[in-house]
C-alpha cells in the first residue's frame, strides 16, 4: 500500500512539472511599436558615436485637435532617416 502511494505521489509530481513546463513555453508576440523600438536602439547602437549622423535640422510638428486646439512640437538634431 505505501509503495502504491509513493509511485501516485511521483506520478502526480511528474504531471505538474510537465504542465509547468509545457504552460512557460509560450511565445509573446512583439507588438509593431515594440519591434520598431528595438531596431531603433539597434541603429544607435550599432554606430561609435551616435552623435556623428546628427544634423542641425529641426523639424516642427503641428497637430490640431478635435476641439480645434493647436499645439506645435519641435524636435531637434534628428538623424537624416527621420522623417519630419
Amino acid at each position: 500500500m505505501r509503495k502504491l502511494f509513493g509511485i501516485i505521489a511521483m506520478a502526480a509530481i511528474a504531471a505538474v512539472a510537465g504542465w509547468n513546463f509545457s504552460q512557460s513555453q509560450n511565445e509573446v508576440e512583439l507588438s509593431d511599436l515594440a519591434l520598431a523600438n528595438v531596431e531603433a536602439l539597434a541603429r544607435i547602437e550599432g554606430q561609435n558615436d551616435a552623435c556623428a549622423n546628427l544634423t542641425n535640422s529641426t523639424c516642427i510638428s503641428v497637430v490640431v485637435d478635435q476641439w480645434g486646439n493647436n499645439s506645435a512640437h519641435e524636435y531637434d538634431n534628428m538623424y537624416p532617416s527621420d522623417a519630419c
